[in-house]
């Protein structure tokens, strides 16, 4: 099996897009990040989409 299927099948693989996504959910929160309703719902949007090694 190749990394990437291992990945996928692997029973970690949840936890490991959860972990990744709250680190970069914290630099959303960041208090150098603009604090406006619309930045923060742009931000949050967005997290999903980060490749899990840019996460």
């Amino acid at each position: 099996m190749r990394d990437n299927e291992a990945r996928v099948v692997g029973d970690r693989l949840w936890a490991v897009f959860c972990d990744a996504l709250k680190d970069a959910g914290d630099q959303v929160l960041l208090h150098t990040t603009p604090a406006d309703a619309i930045n923060r719902a742009a931000g949050c949007r967005y997290l999903p989409r980060l490749p899990p090694e840019q996460a």
